[in-house]
């Protein structure tokens, strides 16, 4: 068996990476829905995806009803019809699709300027191992997100200045 130079095998694991995280980030889904609560959507989008669904039942309400009639159609372009008009954020990362509340951008807007600032962070345990799956909220608010597996998490919060 030959052997591969050092410089075609990084290239061959690059190019494999590469068409894998395209693979990845490209998913279709295709929904058929009219009438049904949001949750039950969602977790059809996760059935098509192999993806898990994350998100704290305090700070998103799932149970608006839902009308969505789409084939093969981009994950996130599905995701932001979905939950865009009802102020529920959203974020794909680590095979999860992170569900989270979003401020009331009109209102904030109108009572001065808004930044979007993004805080993150890690959650360990008390012998320095990550806490998985645990809920982080901005105090006195619904902005909430939770930890994936390394316990790491990023919250975006909208600042009025």
């Amino acid at each position: 068996m030959g052997r591969f130079p050092t410089r075609k095998r990084f290239t061959f694991l690059i190019t494999l990476f590469v068409l894998s995280t395209m693979f990845s980030s490209a998913q279709k889904v295709s929904l058929n829905f009219s009438g049904q609560n949001l949750r039950t959507v969602l977790e059809s989008i996760t059935e098509q995806t192999d993806y898990s669904l994350a998100y704290s039942k305090e700070a998103v309400d799932l149970s608006d009803a839902v009308s969505i009639n789409v084939t093969d159609a981009d994950l996130s372009q599905v995701l932001n019809e979905l939950l865009t008009s009802r102020n529920i954020g959203y974020e794909v990362r680590d095979n999860k699709i992170y569900i989270f509340d979003r401020p009331q951008a009109a209102s904030q807007v109108a009572q001065g300027q808004q930044q979007e600032v993004t805080i993150r962070g890690t959650v360990l345990d008390d012998e320095g191992e990550p806490i998985i799956g645990a809920n982080i909220v901005v105090p006195g608010t619904t902005i909430g997100t939770v930890t994936d597996v390394d316990g790491n998490y990023t919250i975006n919060i909208y600042w009025i200045c």
